[in-house]
């Protein structure tokens, strides 16, 4: 997700109930290529950008131009990011190069551009759940199934400035848990300002907070907002929107530009 794009890299901004990676940088990490043995390399704290896919046919084939699919690892167990289409976040264990990740949960929206893009969200989640392994090497990460065959690759992403940018919420985390898109006719903004300050809209009302961003890590204070009232379900989203970001310790993934 880059700043003014539909796309939806991973970058730091957001609310705590939203889909939410922690961006520290831990000791725990997929075997380096090029290291020798028992030294690792930290998976967490970058978001990685899917490359290529190993395909029904059992080649691996390159992502489709134009589509967005990442992946973001958290030192809280999270796994989350954008299939192409849909926003999915699930939980993963590694031990050393041993990888597994459960069934990822996605949103249910359709997508008709790139044509194909649906097929390969399907095949990208089925695969990452399939995962038994990985192994990184200078910007490139390999995720490996029990056989031992690579069935995803990912690059690096660069990393997004956050002050001075604006973005726009598409999905946050349910009651229940699940990823949900945004409510059908509501817009919640957030905006970085150089001098620390974050406001916008939260569907109804307008809120602000101090922010402050250190290393990956981003803290957010309580926020303030209007009292406006809406006659509609935005009442509530304004609420909760403004009231998680209050609360939000590290960079979620579902806000686009």
């Amino acid at each position: 997700m880059t700043p003014n794009r539909r796309t939806n890299k991973t970058i730091l901004a957001g609310a705590a109930l939203l889909v939410i990676v922690v961006a520290a940088i831990v000791t725990a990490g997929c075997t380096a290529g090029t290291s020798t043995p028992g030294t690792v390399v930290g998976l967490t704290g970058v978001s990685w950008s899917l490359d290529s896919y190993l395909a029904a046919n059992g080649t691996l084939v390159p992502a489709l131009p134009g589509s967005e699919v990442s992946a973001r690892f958290g030192n809280d167990g999270k796994v989350v990011g954008s299939a192409g289409c849909n926003h999915y976040g699930a939980d993963y264990n590694l031990n050393g190069t041993a990888l597994s990740v459960s069934p990822p949960i996605s949103t249910k929206m359709y997508c008709g551009e790139p044509e194909g893009i649906m097929e390969q969200e399907a095949r990208f989640l089925e695969l990452l759940g399939s995962a038994a392994g990985c192994r990184v090497e200078d910007d490139r990460l390999e995720i490996t199934d029990a056989s031992g065959a690579t069935v995803l690759t990912f690059v690096k992403e660069a990393p997004v400035a956050l002050a001075g940018t604006s973005w726009t919420l598409a999905s946050l985390v349910g009651e229940d848990g699940a990823m949900v898109p945004v409510l059908a006719g509501t817009t919640v903004t957030a905006v970085f300002s150089a001098d620390g300050n974050l406001g916008g809209s939260a569907g109804c009302n307008h809120y602000g907070a101090d922010y402050t961003l250190k290393d990956a890590n981003l803290f957010i204070e309580p926020a303030i907002r209007t009292e406006m009232y809406c006659m509609d379900r935005r009442a509530s989203w304004s609420r909760r929107t403004a009231t998680s970001r209050s609360s939000q310790k590290s960079p979620p993934t579902g806000w686009s530009g």
